[in-house]
């Protein structure tokens, strides 16, 4: 069976992966937060361009997120 999926429910899924990031950075679960940001992340490289104006948002969050992880790499 083959599931027929627009670019509007994977950028939806992407918006869902964000915010559910944002819940998990304000509890201070920042390994979770991480790991949704950069689903979200994998989602909007393959449909926007990375001079997308919604991208700068999404970096924002997740060096803000690593910053709270101190992981700097």
């Amino acid at each position: 069976i083959k599931q027929n999926t627009s670019r509007s429910d994977y950028l939806q899924l992407a918006t869902f992966y964000e915010n559910i990031a944002a819940v998990y950075q304000r509890l201070g679960r920042y390994k979770k937060a991480y790991a949704f940001y950069t689903k979200a992340l994998e989602i909007h490289r393959r449909n926007y361009a990375t001079s997308h104006s919604h991208m700068p948002d999404l970096y924002n969050n997740l060096g803000s997120t690593c910053d709270s992880l101190a992981d700097y790499s």
